[in-house]
């Protein structure tokens, strides 16, 4: 039965989650279910011709007028830590409001537990949130993951641009649940050894003071200063971290599709998350690519690892929590020594580390977008 839908976070190509609606989008129109109303107007979304042929009737009117709005249609919501919302989900209901959850910080206040209930389905994207959220008394979990567009991300012939250089891929806006910090110290003791080891990261954000909490690690010091171009200055952060700047590339701000070039001329690819609320969209196109992959075994990244059979960092230590109040239940701290140790396996036998990667490539094609979109959107 065809079934209207609304979305009520923005569609975007240069966040996770706006990637994630652009997806769930495009299922729900391909699939022939109904009508589409984007209830926020799109923020840096970057299509092909075909694809915006497809949602350009329903990007023209994209946005919400003003003051309270009831739909006769479901209505995705965004919904992160303490069941925080968007604006717009303050005064949108749909019927029925889903709340399409991602978490890290595992404390949720009552207060916060009785405006969940406001969802009469709650769609995590991770066996680490439903099953938290589970354990919270909520009974009406669907677990839901995220997906990767093979189409677009799969292997492929290298351009070469980086020449003989052992390209290192490290992604996810600069910040201590994403581990950055551990990635600078594990690379400069890779590269004491490997001076051809090239740093290439992707970790803009406008907002230095998230990663304010890797003092509490004590593996880098000081924050970035601002560009003044709304990002941060990593080169000269890293070079007063003993990163010296020609073993490092900041590719600035990449919109989503400009990103499997990019991957497919890495070496290797390394996530050191202490946690993520999904299974880390960045990680799953890195794979995809076959790129061989380190990630740290704990929280929405356990379910990559179980998928793919990816690099795993196993010793996980407890981690210091980046304010008194936050949770940290199933948190980790990677073991420096530990990444270092695969990123040489991965130096010592390229070939091999590749043959790996490209099964797993395969393996990861079966969270294809749709696929997993599916299992949201036939639950309504």
């Amino acid at each position: 039965m065809a079934r209207d839908l609304g979305i009520a976070w923005p569609l975007s190509s240069v966040s996770g989650y706006g990637v994630y609606g652009t997806r769930l989008a495009l299922t729900q129109l391909k699939d022939g279910r109904g009508d589409l109303a984007l209830l926020q107007t799109p923020i840096g979304l970057i299509l092909n011709p075909l694809e915006d042929a497809r949602l350009a009737p329903y990007l023209a009117r994209a946005g919400l007028a003003e003051g309270p709005t009831a739909c006769s249609h479901p209505v995705l919501h965004g919904v992160g830590n303490e069941f925080a919302l968007q604006e717009v989900s303050g005064r949108v209901r749909g019927q029925p409001d889903i709340g399409c959850i991602a978490f890290e910080d595992t404390r949720f206040s009552p207060q916060a537990i009785e405006s969940g209930k406001r969802f009469q389905r709650l769609i995590a994207i991770s066996s680490f949130n439903a099953d938290h959220l589970r354990a919270l008394g909520f009974a009406n979990v669907l677990l839901a993951r995220q997906g990767v567009d093979g189409s677009q991300f799969h292997p492929a012939p290298r351009s070469g641009l980086l020449g003989e250089r052992f390209a290192i891929f490290s992604g996810g806006k600069l910040e201590y649940r994403k581990g950055q910090d551990l990635v600078v110290t594990a690379f400069k003791r890779f590269r004491a050894r490997h001076p051809e080891a090239l740093l290439v990261a992707a970790w803009q954000t406008p907002n230095p003071a998230a990663a304010a909490a890797f003092a509490l690690a004590g593996h880098v010091a000081g924050l970035p200063e601002k560009d003044g171009k709304g990002g941060l200055d990593l080169i000269g952060w890293l070079a007063a971290n003993g990163v010296a700047p020609d073993s490092v590339r900041d590719l600035g701000y990449v919109a989503h599709p400009l990103m499997p070039a990019i991957l497919r001329e890495m070496d290797a690819a390394l996530f050191p998350s202490r946690c993520e609320g999904g299974t880390n969209l960045v990680a799953m196109e890195a794979i995809a690519c076959g790129v061989p992959t380190i990630v740290s075994a704990n929280t929405g990244q356990a379910d990559l690892i179980a998928q793919t059979g990816c690099l795993a960092l196993t010793r996980q230590a407890p981690v210091r929590p980046p304010h008194p109040e936050a949770g940290i239940d199933g948190w980790g701290e990677s073991d420096v020594e530990e990444i270092v140790a695969h990123l040489e396996a991965i130096h010592a036998d390229r070939a091999g580390a590749r043959a790996r990667a490209l099964a797993e490539s395969v393996r990861i094609r079966e969270w294809d977008w749709d696929v997993q979109n599916r299992v949201l959107l036939d639950s309504l």
